[in-house]
């Protein structure tokens, strides 16, 4: 089996369908091709995706904010900014967050 490397992004999927935020994540999303649907459960999703601009494959999650609280969102917030910082060839490396 071939191992593929890729790379992570993040996003909050906001309750609202006619939310703001619904907008930037559809425009964060558009800077990638989705290429696969790799999961889809009740926390959120997670997709294969090629970025536009350079042809790299990352995979892109959305975690759904209904199901946690302010706080729990928070320290989720926290966690990903401390995956962004590290840089480990056995942690996936973490670039964005919307």
């Amino acid at each position: 089996m071939e191992t593929i490397g890729v790379d992570c992004g993040f996003s909050f999927i906001p309750q609202e369908k006619s939310s703001p935020k619904l907008t930037a994540l559809e425009d964060s999303l558009s800077k990638y091709e989705i290429l696969h649907i790799n999961s889809e459960g009740v926390s959120g999703f997670s997709r294969l995706v090629k970025q536009r601009t350079n042809g790299k494959l990352r995979i892109f999650k959305g975690i759904h904010k209904r199901i946690f609280s302010s706080d729990e969102r928070n320290i989720i917030k926290d966690n990903i900014e401390v995956l962004k910082r590290l840089d480990h060839p056995s942690i996936v490396k973490t670039h964005e967050f919307y």
